[in-house]
């Protein structure tokens, strides 16, 4: 099952898809070891954590998802995932999220190009019409990141993520398949 998962090339990349249901095979049949190594986690926290939202019901925990895995070419380690949560297909439209792991991986472009491949296979093959995309006011280097790709400012959500005990504001930014800027 896991080698018959969607996977798109970048330069540098192999997107791997992960629905909910490779998910719940990936959890059902491998150990420990092999899901620290498949998620791309360092550390046992992190495990446990994606544990956690396993056991809790991740379609309840992001409504539903679809997410890519960031497989560097070089390494063919995991290096982070981007995608979509909180999908409304009945609205054509869905959150955007992602995550580089390991600071390490930070500012070397892999981001901005996997950012590039999954809105295409958004507005493409998903049809979604609007995709939106949920930043912290201090992450400037997610919101030129957004911005780059042709996203517009839409607002400020006060107070919207709970965080640290701390509730934290959101901007709010959204691109329409219109607006994709495919290269």
């Amino acid at each position: 099952m896991i080698n018959d998962a969607i996977t798109i090339e970048t330069q540098n990349l192999i997107l791997r898809a992960l629905t909910p249901e490779l998910y719940q095979y990936i959890f059902t049949h491998l150990k420990d070891e092999e899901l620290k190594t498949f998620f791309g986690h360092e550390t046992e926290e992190s495990l446990v954590k994606e544990k956690q939202m396993f056991e809790q019901g991740l379609t309840a925990y992001n409504k539903s998802f679809f997410i890519f895995q960031l497989i560097e070419k070089s390494s063919l380690k995991n290096i982070g995932w981007c995608g979509y949560h909180n999908i409304a297909s009945r609205h054509n439209r869905a959150e955007i999220g992602y995550v580089i792991n390991n600071k390490n991986n930070w500012g070397k472009g892999f981001m901005k190009e996997a950012l590039h491949e999954v809105l295409c296979y958004g507005f493409d093959e998903l049809h979604l019409h609007r995709i939106e995309a949920l930043t912290s006011k201090e992450n400037l280097v997610s919101q030129k990141l957004l911005k780059d790709r042709g996203f517009i400012y839409e607002g400020l959500l006060r107070e919207h993520y709970f965080t640290n005990n701390v509730y934290e504001d959101s901007m709010m930014f959204s691109l329409m398949e219109k607006e994709l800027i495919r290269n």
